[in-house]
């Protein structure tokens, strides 16, 4: 069982959206532990550059912070600090001192509040990485791959590994003034988080990201914003009514 706790229930709409990144050196997609860890490891890599976390609910973390009464648990070389990436140091001393604070997490010695887990720790994290952007309620709708030398769009050559994404099509949500957006089970409301179409629920918007291009044409790293409304291929919109586009 999946458990979906918000930050806060009841959401407004009023406000104008706010501003997207208009490029992403390093785009990391999807709402699980991994993918926290990946965006903060690649931020804090390089300060420099500009990563961009698409998060499909407003609670980071995934399964580690979605659970009741989660805990981390170890084997015989991961528990070890040297191969544990910098940020993951730092949560394991947040739970330690949540740990020593007090009683009620008796299950494990890396038991945790999953909600001070995010409150206390990975929403402070995220907004004190400031090359790092969280784009809450954002999911993928399409991905296009980049075109291999052999005219393919994909699959696998050499190492095994397909084509590069060139571009993602992302929707992002927000819930209308007065709508409680958790009110609903998950099952019902994926449908609706994917669809690139306004709801009695949502108003949605276009995120859409595709590789650079240099001087002469060539794809370079990073995904900058894709303001053309388009059908084909490239990071254009794949269909459907939405009330606003970045």
């Amino acid at each position: 069982m999946l458990a979906i706790v918000a930050l806060s229930s009841v959401t407004s709409a009023a406000e104008p959206w706010p501003p997207a990144p208009a490029h992403c050196n390093v785009l990391v997609a999807g709402g699980s532990t991994a993918a926290l860890a990946a965006a903060l490891t690649a931020a804090e890599a390089d300060s420099s550059k500009t990563v961009c976390l698409a998060e499909p609910t407003d609670w980071p973390g995934g399964q580690m912070t979605s659970s009741g009464v989660p805990a981390i648990d170890f084997g015989p070389s991961n528990s070890k600090p040297e191969n544990q990436p910098r940020s993951f140091r730092e949560l394991m001393a947040f739970v330690t001192a949540q740990q020593q604070r007090g009683p009620g997490c008796w299950v494990s010695k890396t038991c945790f509040d999953p909600a001070a887990m995010v409150r206390d720790w990975v929403l402070p994290r995220i907004a004190a990485t400031p090359n790092l952007h969280l784009l809450d309620r954002a999911v993928v709708r399409a991905a296009t791959r980049q075109a291999s030398a052999d005219g393919g769009g994909g699959g696998g050559g050499g190492g095994g590994g397909g084509s590069p994404v060139s571009a993602l099509a992302m929707v992002q949500r927000r819930a209308r003034a007065g709508v409680d957006e958790w009110d609903t089970p998950l099952s019902q409301s994926l449908a609706d988080w994917y669809s690139p179409s306004a709801s009695a629920r949502f108003e949605k918007r276009w995120l859409n990201r595709q590789r650079r291009r240099d001087h002469r044409g060539h794809r370079v790293g990073g995904c900058a914003a894709h303001r053309r409304a388009s059908r084909g291929a490239g990071c254009g919109a794949p269909g459907g009514d939405v009330g606003a586009r970045q």
